[in-house]
């Protein structure tokens, strides 16, 4: 008797656990989802010294 409540009382648990676990990663990949793409620091690098470069004259752009 005292068994079955035992392995009722852990089952229990368990799929409680189980769902609180599966609700934090749907919640997880959902803000993952709408963050921007992160760029790396040497990329980020390479972006800034492009912005510092002058741009030629717009009668020179193809």
């Amino acid at each position: 008797m005292v068994y079955k409540n035992f392995f009722k009382i852990r089952n229990t648990i368990l799929s409680v656990v189980a769902i609180v676990l599966w609700v934090a990663f749907i919640t997880y990949m959902i803000i993952e989802r709408d963050k921007p793409e992160r760029t790396p620091a040497s990329a980020k690098d390479d972006i800034q010294q492009e912005k510092k470069r002058p741009k030629p004259h717009s009668l020179y752009r193809n």
